[in-house]
């Protein structure tokens, strides 16, 4: 006779997990190390910035950040904390997208999801992402089907963030000065 794990965890009052938690051991969808399929449900656990850099609307093409006054009425509305300029991802431009390109889910929740980061293209297509878990030092990797940007909202920063290699450079200069200048000296001890 054969073991049924459906039937035995009916017979106890268990159900089987439907949605994600915030703990990562009980988050069956995020367990596997492979990729993802990025929905309003995977993104659950996704890291959002510190304040202020949480964003939940959207205002003059620009990532912005708004919220009632502490024990006000909330249809009192603050002063606007403006961010990052950005664009609506769709079917026409997601092709412009470039590695490195922070991108945010708008998940109808408090605050939209993210920083994604995209990474490349891959057969399909499908566009690749990681993104930090919200309570864990773990990163995942997400793929999306470009075909559901008119379900989904994805807005991309038009900056990217670069690595700047400036301060190498000038540290190899100065040393390269010094030893061009302890050779000088040495030669003119010499004659």
């Amino acid at each position: 006779m054969k073991f049924n794990s459906r039937k035995a965890n009916k017979a106890r009052g268990q159900k089987s997990p439907t949605s994600l938690s915030s703990e990562a051991d009980k988050s069956p969808q995020l367990q596997h190390q492979g990729q993802i399929v990025l929905n309003n449900y995977t993104s659950k656990n996704v890291m959002v910035g510190t304040f202020p850099n949480l964003y939940n609307t959207i205002a003059n093409n620009r990532l912005a950040y708004r919220r009632a006054a502490r024990g006000g009425d909330p249809d009192d509305m603050a002063k606007l904390r403006l961010g990052p300029k950005i664009f609506n991802v769709t079917k026409k431009n997601y092709k412009n997208l470039k590695k490195g390109q922070q991108i945010y889910l708008d998940r109808h929740s408090i605050y939209f999801r993210g920083p994604f980061t995209f990474q490349r293209f891959s057969r399909g297509p499908k566009l690749n992402f990681t993104a930090r878990d919200a309570g864990y030092d773990k990163t995942y990797s997400f793929t999306f089907d470009p075909n559901k940007l008119d379900k989904i909202l994805l807005y991309a920063k038009t900056t990217i963030k670069r690595k700047t290699i400036r301060r190498k450079t000038i540290r190899r200069k100065t040393t390269r000065k010094r030893r061009r200048k302890s050779r000088r000296r040495k030669s003119k001890r010499r004659h």
